[in-house]
């Protein structure tokens, strides 16, 4: 069943073949489920054993938002700093602004490019590149 505005999902699971339901009371009946839209936790009350969900419960609050994502990516480095030494240094704004501060000169600018994210966007909408202290600080 899919649950999806995006025609590419629609068209990939058609060119596999595969049989698409859109309508709520067929879905039961379904063995894969494509959501991405809210009132996912209402909806995840009616998945069975059985069913296989592009989302699990909880996903939102703990990788889907970059400061949560953040947040538990520096928690496995602390306990498995060499499993996971290939993280970048991260920080979160504004609790982090103080040290972020520290890595741009008196004049606010960095010989290190910085990639700004903001936590709620998604499909790349909002972020951006920048040496730029005072581009960093207008973005949030």
């Amino acid at each position: 069943a899919l649950h999806c505005m995006y025609e590419v999902i629609t068209r990939t699971v058609e060119a596999k073949g595969w049989k698409v339901l859109k309508t709520e009371n067929k879905a039961p009946h379904c063995s894969l489920h494509w959501l991405d839209h809210s009132g996912l936790s209402d909806w995840f009350r009616k998945v069975e054993p059985w069913m296989k969900v592009n989302h699990y419960p909880g996903m939102h609050n703990a990788l889907a938002r970059k400061t949560c994502l953040a947040r538990n990516m520096a928690r496995m480095h602390r306990h498995f700093p060499v499993e996971y030494s290939f993280l970048p240094q991260t920080w979160i704004i504004p609790g982090d602004m103080i040290d972020l501060e520290k890595q741009f000169d008196e004049t606010g600018k960095a010989k290190t490019i910085f990639i700004s994210k903001p936590d709620a966007g998604t499909q790349g909408r909002g972020i951006f590149l920048t040496n730029e202290l005072n581009k960093i600080k207008q973005a949030m």
